[in-house]
């Protein structure tokens, strides 16, 4: 399970799901992966979705919400 800001220092979070993905499925590739961000408008939502994230949860996080995307995202994966 990856968690990641989509505002970084060295790279932005696009960059980070990008380099995730391009990994083949033997070295992570297709880990589960969430976007925690103050970006929040629709748009924003789309945009972490195109780039590779499975989801997108805006900041401040709901710990209910946080914890119920993480189940979904394990259950998907073991599928």
């Amino acid at each position: 399970m990856l968690l990641s800001d989509i505002e970084m220092l060295q790279r932005d979070g696009y960059a980070l799901i990008a380099a995730v993905r391009a990994r083949r499925l033997a070295d992570g590739g297709e880990v589960p992966a969430a976007a925690l961000t103050t970006y929040s408008r629709p748009e924003d939502r789309a945009k972490s979705m195109q780039a590779g994230y499975d989801a997108h949860l805006s900041k401040p996080v709901d710990l209910n919400e946080l914890m119920a995307t993480v189940v979904r995202l394990r259950a998907r994966r073991r599928r």
